[in-house]
């Protein structure tokens, strides 16, 4: 089950102009929800007219043979291309019809045409990221909004790409920008009862996580999933930090004794490069203090930093009944 909150204005703006007839660019930096919004949108889109849906431009041909599998699915016929009940055989042999990416633009252009003049209202072509656009591919677009209603979602910074002005200007903008403190505070809640976090001090953690966010659904999102990703491993609020309690280590001289006992707690940090290996680094914490994590300062330690999900916490004392949870300076 999706979490959509907000965005009515930007959304009635997009029906409006879908409806009409002109096509729209969707505008925000990542995370800011276009791909949610689109999703959100498509029912009243598909009770006005086919939608055809497809996720990136770029590659320009990937692009075409999903535009093409996506008029397959809405029955619409491509001159040459007899249609069957295998879309994957059908897509072969309207490659071989049409071998270059330029025959291939021509053809879906000319099927959309008559598929426009046939008396229904065209289609709409919903591209969920656009970013990829060049200027080589401009004149294909233009032609192809002048078939169908064109609904992309952009970067900001895509709208200023060489060559491309022709485009944008034929598309009514639609700019997404951040959610409101109440929205933010609406779509932070519903993802904590989605993934199920606790806090003690639900009302603190909120509001942490509303300042943080800055807005952006994506970052609400990414933060909620973090501590609730945390929390599935033994992961504990110790001095401000989630802090994983790793089996007591044996170590060597200078600790009294050979094969004597480091009490200190460990904590596994996930780091950038650890992410995409799939590795974690090991890093002693010290309660109370801040600790830096693969030379960045921990995006999350702001976030649990003072909130007590632990009665032990609160209180001063250490995880372990009784103790102080201090450990060697």
């Amino acid at each position: 089950m999706s979490v959509f909150v907000g965005r009515k204005e930007e959304g009635r703006a997009v029906l409006l102009s879908a409806r009409a007839g002109r096509g729209v660019v969707l505008s925000a930096p990542p995370g800011y929800g276009k791909s949610a919004l689109l999703e959100e949108l498509r029912p009243a889109l598909e009770a006005w007219s086919v939608v055809l849906w497809t996720e990136k431009l770029a590659p320009f041909g990937a692009f075409l043979r999903d535009l093409f599998r996506a008029m397959w699915d809405a029955r619409i016929p491509v001159e040459g291309v007899d249609f069957s009940k295998d879309p994957e055989k059908d897509l072969q042999a309207w490659g071989k019809r049409y071998s270059s990416n330029e025959e291939k633009a021509k053809s879906l252009v000319r099927a959309l045409r008559r598929y426009a003049e046939s008396g229904v209202n065209r289609a709409t072509l919903v591209v969920d990221d656009a970013t990829g656009v060049t200027g080589s591919m401009v004149p294909w677009l233009v032609a192809l909004s002048e078939v169908a209603t064109l609904v992309l979602a952009v970067h900001p910074e895509t709208l200023r790409k060489a060559n491309t002005k022709r485009l944008w200007m034929r598309l009514d903008r639609v700019d997404l920008p951040p959610l409101s403190p109440r929205e933010t505070r609406e779509l932070a809640e519903a993802l904590v009862e989605r993934y199920g976090v606790v806090a003690e001090d639900r009302e603190a953690y909120l509001a942490r996580v509303v300042s943080l966010s800055g807005g952006i659904p994506g970052e609400v999102e990414r933060l909620i999933r973090y501590v609730r990703d945390c929390r599935k491993s033994p992961l504990y609020l110790k001095g401000g930090f989630y802090t994983e309690i790793l089996p007591q280590r044996p170590v060597g001289r200078g600790v009294g004794h050979p094969g004597a006992v480091d009490p200190r707690p460990q904590a596994r940090w996930p780091t950038r490069k650890g992410a995409e290996e799939g590795d974690r680094q090991r890093h002693t914490l010290r309660p109370g203090k801040r600790h830096q994590v693969a030379g960045h300062a921990s995006r999350l330690a702001p976030l649990v930093h003072g909130l007590p999900l632990l009665p032990q916490v609160a209180e001063g004392r250490g995880l372990g009944e009784g103790s102080s949870g201090s450990g060697p300076s």
